[in-house]
């Protein structure tokens, strides 16, 4: 998904997306699921949010899998510029 950082609404934006990622350090065993808010604030725009994941671990000592459940939560700001910069990947 990209996000043309122009377009971004000055009440900013909120995305909920899920999708299914590959791992190979953790067995991810359902779509990754992300809740964010974009905001412009001058020349920068900050990112908000939290990714949720199901994931499968083994037990370093009885090496038994085990179910969890991986949240991880925070915020950055990402520096724009004028024009039509974009945020994200195709």
């Amino acid at each position: 998904m990209k996000i043309i950082v122009s377009e971004i609404p000055e009440e900013g934006i909120e995305l909920d997306l899920k999708d299914d990622i590959k791992s190979d350090v953790v067995s991810i065993v359902s779509p990754v699921k992300s809740v964010m808010r974009l905001v412009k604030i001058e020349d920068e725009v900050m990112v908000k949010g939290a990714l949720t994941a199901d994931v499968e671990l083994q037990c370093s000592r009885c090496l038994n899998h085990f179910p969890d459940t991986y949240i991880l939560s925070g915020g950055c700001r990402i520096p724009s510029c004028e024009g039509n910069r974009q945020i994200g990947t195709a």
